[in-house]
């Protein structure tokens, strides 16, 4: 049974408000092709484990409703997704439109409801910033390591300091405006940090990768989106292609992304 927190609470609120629409789970105050492009960011990072394994046991941690695990079902039918979420509404919603395709369970990343070398690959996607002690991080870690077989890889993407500075300014933004402030508490990484959760759990990171030029750029695209969609999209198309060529500076994303892989014995 799943104890009632302030962050299942608050996912239910989210899930009641918003259902399956994708501002639900990723910034509700951007539009949606901005927070477009970011989940097809994260979605590449997923095809980059699954394109070379596409008959996968896959586990959608944090999954929502389902933005991600929707993708893999319909471009990988041989994989097998199950995911996990906090919210009883989300896994609801999820397992509505996806079972028997995949199904989703409630229960918390620090107790994975799952065997030992379940799964090849496992997915935390800007979920672990709502675990915000240290100890409870390294507990999720380690959850994922028995859950994943040997030689078997997770995909974490997590906010950094630059997504704070945006998230206090939005913050900023709503108390000036006289708007309910609403977020919760989040934890911002940087790679160090990263890289020790990784390896006290035995899971070495063989790729980062970030979008700087979209986060570099965030606040002129929010004023753009105000004022031009049509402009925004087709400048969003030329920042993609920059963000591919410089990927590797991932001081200056917003979102980092971590792919490892388990080095259990």
């Amino acid at each position: 049974m799943i104890i009632k927190d302030k962050v299942s609470n608050y996912w239910d609120r989210r899930s009641e408000k918003y259902t399956d629409s994708i501002e639900g789970v990723l910034d509700k105050s951007l539009v949606i092709e901005m927070n477009m492009y970011l989940d097809n960011w994260m979605y590449k990072q997923v095809q980059k484990l699954l394109n070379s394994n596409r008959d996968a046991n896959v586990l959608d941690v944090g999954c929502g409703y389902g933005r991600i695990s929707k993708k893999i079902i319909d471009d990988y039918p041989e994989t097998k997704v199950k995911g996990l979420d906090i919210s009883k509404n989300y896994v609801k919603i999820y397992n509505s439109n996806f079972n028997p395709k995949a199904k989703a369970y409630n229960g918390s990343a620090e107790k994975l409801p799952f065997k030992d070398s379940s799964f090849d690959v496992v997915l935390i996607i800007a979920t672990l910033m709502y675990v915000l002690d240290d100890q409870k991080q390294n507990k999720v870690l380690s959850e994922i390591s028995r859950v994943l077989r040997r030689n078997g890889r997770v995909l974490l993407i997590e906010p950094t300091w630059i997504s704070s500075l945006y998230l206090f300014l939005g913050k900023l933004s709503r108390f000036v405006s006289n708007k309910k402030i609403s977020e919760i508490n989040s934890t911002i990484f940087n790679t160090k940090k990263i890289q020790t959760l990784l390896l006290n759990n035995n899971i070495y990171s063989k790729s980062t990768s970030g979008i700087p030029i979209f986060s570099l750029q965030l606040p002129l695209l929010y004023l753009l989106s105000k004022i031009n969609i049509k402009l925004l999209k087709s400048i969003l198309i030329l920042v993609s292609k920059i963000d591919t060529l410089f990927s590797k500076i991932t001081f200056l994303s917003i979102f980092i992304s971590y792919i490892g892989v388990n080095q259990k014995k």
